[in-house]
């Protein structure tokens, strides 16, 4: 299991010189290529992939990038990238900056399924030492499961559309807030159909005041900290 807010919060602690950090989550497939042979090769990742929007940063690559790799009839070392539209293009770099475009259809990458093909590829190296070419893209995470307890006791579905930001506040706030900002109780329960087979990858932030901000005439921080601990039975 990967925990995004225990990864950040290790970096963080690593030197006093570093503030805070922000980290993007990436997923990655290897191909081992069949040298000077022009095939199709199939990339399934079983989980959706972010484009929010029809174009979606293609002007510097959209959401996938490689590791380098030639091609016959082509001396440059290659990587490829797609244009938000579904398709995969492969390219070389003018000046280490410069995008030049050998091939704008050079396969499909289906965002929805999780699916890159490139299709009649002829490599004849690959940059890798163990001869691979690594293929990163940046996932989706707008799979449904995170709820809300209501306060008759039900339990919400909470929207998971792209672009949405989703805060849960917490004891402290709501002591700050003099209870204006209520506490939420959440869960996250595997959904029905077909949505239970899906990958759901979530990425929390918590946020904590320094033990000597004042939170409300009552407590600070750090004594409203150890008064919820002790509450738990923790210490």
């Amino acid at each position: 299991m990967f925990r995004y807010s225990a990864i950040t919060k290790t970096i963080d602690e690593s030197d006093t010189s570093i503030l805070s950090n922000i980290t993007k989550v990436k997923m990655y497939k290897n191909i081992t290529p069949t040298l000077n042979s022009g095939l199709k090769y199939t990339l399934s990742f079983n989980n959706a992939f972010y484009n929010p929007h029809s174009g979606h940063n293609a002007t510097l690559g959209g959401i996938t990038s490689s590791t380098g790799f030639t091609i016959a009839g082509n001396t440059n070392t290659l990587y490829i990238d797609d244009d938000g539209n579904g398709i995969i293009r492969t390219y070389y770099l003018v000046g280490g900056q410069t995008r030049t475009y050998v091939d704008a259809s050079a396969g499909t990458i289906n965002y929805a399924s999780g699916k890159i093909v490139l299709t009649d590829l002829n490599i004849t190296s690959a940059s890798n030492t163990d001869g691979t070419i690594s293929v990163d893209i940046l996932p989706a995470s707008n799979e449904p499961g995170l709820q809300v307890k209501a306060q008759d006791g039900s339990w919400l579905d909470v929207p998971c559309d792209f672009g949405s930001l989703i805060v849960n506040i917490g004891d402290m706030l709501q002591e700050a807030s003099g209870h204006y900002f209520p506490s939420t109780t959440h869960r996250v329960v595997n959904p029905d159909g077909a949505d239970m087979t899906k990958s759901r990858i979530s990425l929390p932030l918590f946020l904590h005041p320094r033990p000597d901000v004042k939170l409300s005439e009552r407590h600070t921080a750090g004594t409203y900290l150890q008064e919820r601990l002790k509450e738990l039975g923790v210490i």
